[in-house]
């Protein structure tokens, strides 16, 4: 094996214009795999990160959607065509109390979600998507999470909103309206109902830790938010009416009508209601109470203060939130409660699903290079053979076995792929560092939303360097194959005419 090795490395020396090609072909490839894993990697990690300590936690739990899908930080369609007001917690106390006694939990957070429009001049209208939390819990499980642009934000029971500063740009920049702190603003919810409210706006809110694809996220307080969304007060109890009261409902309007009300009853200069011949007067105040007792039909249109879209939960130590997430879920089925726990991934949604696959177009991008590059090396390796053939044919009339001329070839491939493999990797270090150091700005909002942010930092993967290695290597000797074939071809007694 030695004397394999030492022919090997003479080859190399004496071609060095191909080695040196070789080379920097295997280091090329091996810089674009290292520093295009190292960003995606970095821009999951971002991603990650932005999530898990700005909108998600570690775990988030609600009930699967209309379409049995898991659950999500952006439940329900509830604006457009075919909108529907998406399912809450149930039973809610009996769950918070569940999630509480869950020694893993530090910090758990309930939240409302929806897409509201903002009526503005000229028939324009903002889309914000906002938050109904419990200031307090959000404050505990995100602390320092949030940036006041403008205003301030929400006291707990008080009525107003507070913007996502991207919802402000583009009010400004599309509507040419600039929003200021104190004013009301109207909203509403197209297609789930025909609710209307006007309400102030408090303050402008930049997520810090955040990603700035996100910065239409606001906060609304809770009631305003139930109202809009219509989520108010379901009963199922059975109301008792009275026997007399009964026969209202068998009245015939037609001719039932004028002996119900008396004789043309009229309201009277005085204030009283007196009939034409003279019948009894009614007082106003009677008249108003002829409807009977309607606090009950009050109750109803209340907002429902246990409704709740989902409830976020932080973990002590975030390495256990699988684990967690498979008991929870055990629970969840045992006790029969419609719910689900989902990981950070999870309650993304289709966000996460965008940015999976655009760090899946990048990957496949990458593995399209190192196909190239297993191309354009083994057609320079075809021709560094060919301008051989003399060599090759002297060594096989010396009597050289086709096995010993392939591991002569393997042994120059592997150090051939092992020298760019490394050249590479140093390369591929300096140029991350430089990068993390100065910062890659993200050139469009596409990028920032794949990336976790507005800049990237990239950091070197020492498993992933090594992996990107072994690959180059790989990629060396997968290109060896074919130019080794076409060597072993090769006839001693043609390749002596040759030489």
């Amino acid at each position: 094996m030695p004397i394999v090795l030492r022919i090997a490395f003479r080859n190399l020396r004496e071609h060095r214009a191909k080695t040196a090609i070789i080379v920097s072909l295997i280091s090329i490839g091996m810089i674009l795999l290292v520093v295009g894993n190292s960003i995606i990697e970095t821009g999951r990690a971002g991603t990650q990160r932005a999530f898990v300590d700005s909108y998600s936690g570690h775990i988030l739990v609600g009930p699967p959607d209309a379409n049995g899908k898991d659950p999500s930080l952006f439940p329900g369609a509830n604006f457009g065509p075919g909108a529907t007001v998406a399912k809450t917690v149930r039973p809610y106390e009996e769950v918070l109390a569940y999630l509480r006694s869950r020694p893993e939990v530090s910090a758990l957070n309930p939240q409302v979600y929806g897409t509201v429009f903002i009526e503005l001049p000229d028939d324009f209208r903002a889309v914000t998507n906002s938050l109904g939390v419990d200031l307090k819990a959000h404050a505990e499980m995100f602390p320092g999470a949030l940036e006041m642009v403008q205003g301030r934000m929400l006291e707990p029971g008080e009525e107003g909103i507070v913007l996502g500063i991207k919802v402000l740009k583009d009010m400004e920049k599309d509507a040419k309206y600039q929003a200021k702190v104190g004013e009301k603003l109207k909203l509403n919810v197209l297609g789930l109902n025909t609710r209307i409210k006007s309400i102030p706006l408090v303050g402008v809110v930049h997520f810090k830790n955040g990603n700035s694809g996100l910065d239409d996220m606001g906060f609304m307080d809770l009631s305003s938010l139930r109202y809009l969304l219509g989520m108010v007060i379901g009963s199922t109890k059975q109301i008792k009416i009275a026997k007399e009261d009964q026969s209202l409902l068998d009245l015939d309007l037609d001719k039932d009508l004028g002996s119900f009300f008396g004789e043309a009853a009229v309201i009277a200069p005085g204030g009283s209601a007196a009939s034409a011949a003279g019948a009894p007067s009614l007082k106003p105040n009677q008249l108003y109470g002829i409807l009977g007792d309607t606090s009950g039909r009050a109750e109803l249109a209340k907002a429902d203060a246990g409704a709740w879209h989902y409830v976020l939960l932080r973990l002590k130590d975030g390495r256990m939130t699988h684990q967690v997430i498979s008991s929870l879920n055990a629970d969840f089925k045992a006790k029969g409660w419609d719910l689900r726990a989902v990981d950070w991934e999870g309650a993304a949604g289709f966000y996460a699903q965008f940015v999976k696959g655009a760090q899946l177009f990048f990957t496949i991008l990458v593995i399209i290079i190192c196909v190239v590059s297993v191309i354009v090396i083994m057609n320079t390796m075809v021709v560094s053979i060919i301008e051989r053939t003399s060599e090759i044919g002297t060594m096989r009339a010396l009597g050289a076995r086709k096995s010993y001329i392939r591991k002569v070839f393997l042994a120059e491939t592997f150090a051939l792929a092992l020298m760019g493999g490394i050249l590479g990797l140093v390369v591929s270090g300096l140029a991350i560092a430089v990068m993390h150091s100065t910062g890659l700005p993200s050139p469009h909002v596409f990028f920032t939303l794949i990336f976790g942010g507005d800049v990237i930092y990239p950091m070197l993967s020492w498993s992933s360097a090594l992996g990107a290695l072994a690959i180059m290597v790989a990629v060396g000797l997968l290109s060896s194959i074919y130019p080794t074939a076409t060597a072993l071809k090769i006839q001693p007694v043609k390749a002596m005419q040759s030489a």
